[in-house]
């Protein structure tokens, strides 16, 4: 039913990829081959965002070459902030995505 409803390869911008949860559907989303484009949005830290999805992936069993996919892009950035914290290219980059 859902398939009657696509139009085409789609964007997904996800919150919270390095929780639980959040890196399962992250998985889950770079395997699905009608995402073309994940942001995998999170807050900044101490450590690199990228570094805390490999912690993550690790804790979680996960493949860590899922992490490597030309699909994914990590982002950082402030949900409660002008244009998400984001620099105005990245937003609208976003905001043009077929989210």
């Amino acid at each position: 039913m859902i398939a009657q409803y696509s139009i085409g390869p789609s964007a997904v911008l996800l919150t919270g990829s390095t929780g639980h949860l959040g890196c399962h559907l992250l998985t889950n989303l770079i395997k699905n081959s009608a995402v073309h484009r994940i942001y995998a949005f999170n807050r900044p830290k101490n450590s690199p965002v990228q570094e805390r999805h490999q912690e993550r992936f690790r804790a979680a069993g996960l493949d860590l070459d899922h992490l490597k996919s030309s699909k994914l892009r990590f982002v950082e950035g402030d949900l409660s902030a002008r244009n998400l914290g984001l620099s105005d290219e990245l937003y609208n980059e976003v905001c043009s995505s077929q989210l």
